[in-house]
């Protein structure tokens, strides 16, 4: 009974049935044992199921810590030109940003709620909320 379990990519290579029975267990052992684990793992859908905070890596270093609850509750993707990124609402983060073509910009933003989402939406700019594999590969794709 650990108090702290360190899981190094634990479902590679496993079947989907496989996958769901280790994760299963693996939730039974926290919540019977108030166990910790800190797991690794490059399939963050399996960190979407599992874990309450994230940090991402990229070159060896911590890049961003993320809260999950709060990021899927208030994070989106927005892509954009210079002049949408400055029309978001107080209280609005931009996580990360890079130059795309079309419409100019691609952003993570957090902070904004599902009313503003819809209200933001038009033909110069569009926001969607997104899974952690879009979130993270974007926040990743930012290597500032």
């Amino acid at each position: 009974r650990p108090r702290v379990l360190l899981l190094d990519e634990p479902f590679s290579g496993l079947d989907p049935v496989s996958r769901a029975e280790v994760m299963e267990s693996l939730i039974d052992v926290v919540y019977e044992n108030h166990t910790s684990v800190i797991l690794s793992s490059h399939i963050l859908s399996d960190l979407d199921r599992l874990c309450g905070h994230v940090a991402l890596m990229a070159d060896g270093r911590i890049r961003h810590k993320l809260e999950l609850d709060e990021l899927k509750e208030t994070a989106a993707i927005i892509e954009t030109d210079a002049a949408g990124l400055k029309k978001l609402p107080d209280g609005c983060k931009t996580l990360s940003s890079r130059k795309k073509s079309k419409k100019g910009i691609v952003a993570i933003v957090s902070g904004i709620s599902d009313d503003e989402v819809s209200r933001i939406s038009n033909n110069d700019t569009t926001i969607r909320r997104a899974s952690l594999e879009e979130l993270g590969i974007e926040l990743l794709r930012d290597r500032n």
